[in-house]
């Protein structure tokens, strides 16, 4: 089983040059959590790799206008990018050989593209649609650390290996709320 989860959250300032164009900067958050699990006979006896990468740091970018800002469906298009300390982490357990962890820090890379259209329901809510894909660089994953987990004298040794790009898109909906 491979499994992988991305969560992160942001606070930016907006500064507006004109109506349709905003530069932003601001602090962010991210998560990166990538799993495998192989079952070797039974799902009682398994092998399993658990990195963990913990992602704060700075992060300017823009937000581009398609629509007049007057009109209540808006079309939007934002870039950000940022550098990021990253304190990443693999957790070894296993049922066959002796479990094993490691960590390390690296200085991470998460750039940010996404289109939305929203449509304001009131003064302070809108509901909004949208794609994004974001780029994550320097970060640990699972397959990587399975990949160098050797039998050492003593023991085993399953080190975590923060130098991995990866990509990852989606569609987006949220409701927002301003004050």
């Amino acid at each position: 089983r491979y499994q992988t989860e991305l969560d992160s959250s942001e606070i930016n300032l907006h500064t507006p040059f004109g109506d349709r164009v905003t530069f932003l900067a601001g602090f962010r958050w991210v998560e990166l959590h990538d799993a495998v699990r192989v079952d070797i006979a039974t799902p009682a006896t398994f092998t399993n790799w658990d990195d963990n990468n913990h992602m704060y740091g700075g992060q300017i970018g823009t937000r581009i206008a398609f629509t007049d800002p007057r009109n209540p469906l808006s079309v939007t298009c934002a870039i950000k990018g940022g550098v990021y300390y990253n304190d990443a982490d693999n957790v070894f357990t296993s049922t066959i050989v002796p479990s094993d962890s490691s960590s390390d820090e690296a200085t991470a890379f998460v750039g940010d593209l996404n289109f939305t259209a929203a449509y304001q329901l009131t003064s302070h809510i809108a509901i909004q649609g949208g794609y994004q894909i974001v780029r994550l660089g320097n970060v640990a994953i699972a397959a990587d650390s399975a990949a160098n987990t050797t039998q050492i004298p003593g023991g085993t040794s399953s080190p975590v290996d923060p130098d991995s790009w990866l990509w990852y898109h989606g569609a987006t909906a949220a409701c927002v709320v301003t004050w």
